[in-house]
């Protein structure tokens, strides 16, 4: 599978002080598909985006920043931001039948092959006069 796997586009438009993480990922080949397992803790279905145009497939998402109800933050180890990750991908998938789903954290999208076109032989027929 040609899938060049590519950092975040220069042209990501993000906000100020927070950072754009490129998630972990996942590309498994099962037979008549690829399976691609897109690793973003605390983004949701609401704040995930995904687009398919001119042979580039980009996930992004958001998650949103610790609420405190107003009290004062003393330490933080979390880390929040937003993710983008974009692969180039081939001919061989059917982008019109992607499937996307969310769970847990984790993105999985199906990208099905394209069916292969087998050969077949060609039955020549005397022409009729």
């Amino acid at each position: 599978m040609n899938m060049n796997t590519g950092n975040t586009s220069k042209n990501d438009v993000r906000e100020v002080n927070r950072p754009v993480f490129r998630p972990y990922t996942d590309i498994i080949d099962n037979g008549s598909s690829y399976l691609l397992n897109v690793e973003m803790p605390g983004v949701s279905e609401a704040t995930l985006e995904i687009e398919f145009k001119d042979n580039i497939l980009s996930i992004k998402g958001k998650t949103s920043d610790i609420d405190t109800h107003g009290r004062k933050l003393i330490y933080q180890e979390w880390s929040y931001g937003d993710y983008s990750r974009s692969f180039e991908i081939g001919n061989e998938v059917n982008h019109e039948k992607i499937e996307a789903r969310i769970s847990d954290g984790v993105v999985s999208l199906i990208l099905p092959k394209n069916e292969k076109q087998k050969p077949r032989k060609i039955e020549v027929k005397k022409s009729e006069d």
